[in-house]
C-alpha cells in the first residue's frame, strides 16, 4: 500500500540537500566541534530517514528501520 504512495518530497533532491548541508557543517565548524557532530550526527539520521521512506514496501525499509531504531530482538 505505502509503495503505491508518493512522497511529499523528491527523495534524491532531499539527499542532496542534507548531503550539502552536512559537508557545510563541516566545513564551517569542523571535524572536532562538538557542536558539528551532533549536527553531523542528526543529518546522517535525516538521510536514513529519507532513504527508509523511498524504500517503504521494500525489504530494505526494514533495514534503516533498524539503524535508526535499533531491533526488538536481543542479541545473544
Amino acid at each position: 500500500y505505502y509503495r503505491q504512495q508518493p512522497l511529499s518530497f523528491d527523495p534524491h533532491t532531499k539527499v542532496e540537500e542534507l548531503k550539502a548541508l552536512r559537508a557545510r557543517v563541516q566545513r564551517e565548524l569542523g571535524k572536532t566541534d562538538p557542536l558539528g557532530s551532533i549536527l553531523r550526527d542528526t543529518i546522517d539520521q535525516y538521510l536514513t530517514v529519507v532513504q527508509m521512506l523511498s524504500a517503504r514496501g521494500r525489504p530494505e525499509f526494514l533495514t534503516h528501520s533498524r539503524r535508526l531504531y535499533g531491533s526488538a530482538r536481543r542479541n545473544g
